[in-house]
């Protein structure tokens, strides 16, 4: 019973340290009304203010566009730009200035909406994936909710303002995360210049270069190790911004919505990135390592598929690090302690040993022998089978040797 109660009591710690992924850390502040630093990799967030304030995203909105766009689509088809699903766009919208009857790709209007941010590039894609906007945004809708943005509603494929198209900084996060994910995204993203070139329509090429100044090395915000990223403005939402930065195996996200200046954004992007990466590491435990701390029976082994990787502040130093692994109800976990919170974490189950290579070879080895004793067996079946055969073979022939001695001692009675 007591064994009982304190297995419960492990299980209840362990769901309330769940909620606190990383130890403490120094505080950092940014003049976004709304703002969210997101590790990838470890899944947990670094920092936030106002992360579920629902606020207008403006152009942000592509990057929902962007990810149906290669979800749904190869970038080689082709299709013809139909100019009516384009009626009613703002005239002073940011555009590519695609022409009616134009044949273009799929790829040729997604670098269009992702470098010039271009409104007529993303409502033409929203139209070739689902035939109208109206249909896409219930796709894009459908999608948000799939990834768990709660307190997102689009509208429409571009980030226009309207009352009813809104999101948040957390959630812009988690559209940001699927992006990261998708590989055909990241890889036609990677470009950052693009051209739409002249055609029977488009008189003259359209050249095009990323608009997020973290990305392009001629600017003064250039930020190395930014390999993704949307900016986007209107009157209602003010500036926004989405960046996405790999460093020293890490992956982080930033989402900053509600700036008066877009120039002083990149700021708290930069503040939170320089935070992200300079306040923090990346603890490992290979999950090898791990196997060998649990004891088991020698009819069980840790099922650990994966090494145990957290983030931790830089002022959490590793020698003052200690690490213990528990088994409660075959589920194993990990408590780190070194900080001012313990973190722990699940990190596999026991298994049953159902053998590894030595058991293996055991068992082709009694297979080896079993078929030997079969054949041995056999063997002496048929082996017995010849002697019995043998010997009534023999005896067969005395019995005819001594028929024909008798015959013969006969004949010679009778001639006498």
């Amino acid at each position: 019973m007591k064994k009982r109660i304190l297995s419960y009591l492990f299980l209840f710690l362990i769901i309330f340290s769940s909620f606190s992924q990383v130890f403490c850390a120094p505080s950092v502040n940014v003049e976004s009304d709304s703002a969210v630093l997101f590790d990838v990799d470890q899944n947990s967030v670094l920092y936030e203010k106002e992360p579920n304030k629902k606020m207008h995203p403006a152009s942000i909105t592509k990057i929902m566009t962007l990810l149906l766009t290669a979800e749904n689509c190869n970038f080689e088809d082709k299709f013809t730009v139909d100019n009516t699903c384009l009626l009613g766009m703002p005239s002073d919208a940011i555009i590519a200035d695609f022409r009616q009857g134009e044949e273009i790709t799929v790829k040729d209007a997604f670098m269009a909406a992702y470098l010039r941010s271009a409104n007529d590039a993303a409502i033409l894609l929203a139209c070739h994936i689902s035939g109208s906007v109206d249909k896409f945004v219930e796709l894009m809708n459908t999608r948000a909710k799939e990834l768990g943005a709660n307190n997102t509603h689009f509208t429409n494929p571009t980030g226009l303002t309207d009352d009813n198209h809104y999101t948040t900084a957390y959630d812009m996060m988690l559209i940001t995360k699927a992006a990261t994910q998708n590989e055909k995204l990241m890889s036609a993203a990677s470009e950052v210049k693009y051209t739409l070139h002249k055609n029977n329509v488009r008189a003259e090429d359209l050249e095009m270069s990323v608009g997020h100044r973290m990305m392009d090395k001629d600017t003064a915000q250039y930020y190395q190790g930014v390999i993704f990223g949307k900016t986007g403005f209107t009157n209602a939402a003010r500036s926004t911004l989405v960046t996405v930065a790999k460093k020293d195996d890490r992956c982080l996200i930033v989402v900053t919505l509600g700036h008066d200046n877009k120039f002083k954004q990149y700021n708290d992007t930069k503040i939170l990135l320089d935070y992200g990466f300079g306040s923090f590491y990346r603890f490992v435990i290979s999950k090898d390592d791990l196997k060998g701390m649990v004891k088991l029976k020698k009819s069980q082994y840790a099922d650990i598929q994966n090494d145990f990787v957290i983030i931790l502040p830089t002022d959490v130093k590793r020698e003052n690090l200690t690490q213990s692994v528990d088994v409660i109800n075959n589920e194993i976990f990990i408590t780190l302690k070194g900080g001012e919170n313990d973190v722990t974490q699940k990190i596999g189950v026991v298994a049953e040993n159902n053998g590894g290579f030595g058991t293996a070879v055991l068992n082709v080895i009694k297979l080896i022998f079993t078929v030997l004793l079969y054949l041995i067996l056999v063997f002496i079946v048929l082996f017995i089978i010849l002697l019995i055969y043998i010997n009534k073979r023999n005896k067969k022939r005395i019995a005819e040797k001594k028929k024909k001695e008798r015959i013969n001692s006969n004949y010679k009675y009778y001639n006498m």
